[in-house]
């Protein structure tokens, strides 16, 4: 450990750093999936649908009210979303991206989610809101180790060649 009182491996440095980034791209770009009622031919475009992968505060709840007013969306949302999970656990370059959303999967995938739905619907969306927002604060403290590897780095550098 140096005096700088960080003491991190190169392989754990680059390891928080691209996970960081993998869960910053994810949070990105699912907020409208491919296909959606609001993509057209140039692809999906900034600003899109905020749904359960987006960011709920710029949504006011309108997917979740959305989901909720038909009873046959909800399975169908529930249904497709944990396809979407089975495929992208199927294909080993999604795991870091599938670990950043480990709390909002989990949830999805619970035999006791899809009862929740049927006889709750707005208790289902607030737990998922409550495990999205779970992942977000891991997300976070990611974020933040990824800042504390950077000072540490710049630490060295500066140690070296600072006079």
């Amino acid at each position: 450990m140096g005096s700088n009182g960080y003491a991190l491996g190169k392989g754990n440095v680059v390891f928080v750093v691209c996970s960081v980034e993998v869960c910053v791209a994810l949070a990105a770009v699912h907020g409208k999936p491919p296909g959606g009622q609001d993509s057209d031919k140039h692809g999906p475009q900034p600003g899109g649908p905020k749904g359960p992968g987006g960011d709920h505060g710029k949504d006011k709840g309108q997917w979740a009210t959305k989901i909720c007013a038909n009873d046959s969306i909800a399975q169908q949302f529930l249904n497709q979303t944990r396809v979407l999970i089975t495929q992208l656990q199927g294909n080993s370059s999604f795991e870091q991206v599938l670990a950043c959303r480990q709390n909002e999967i989990n949830f999805i995938n619970d035999p006791n989610s899809a009862s929740l739905l049927s006889s709750n619907c707005t208790g289902f969306v607030s737990n998922l809101k409550a495990a999205k927002e779970l992942d977000e604060q891991a997300q976070e403290q990611q974020k933040d180790l990824a800042e504390d590897a950077k000072k540490a780095f710049w630490a060295i550098w500066k140690g070296l060649f600072s006079s």
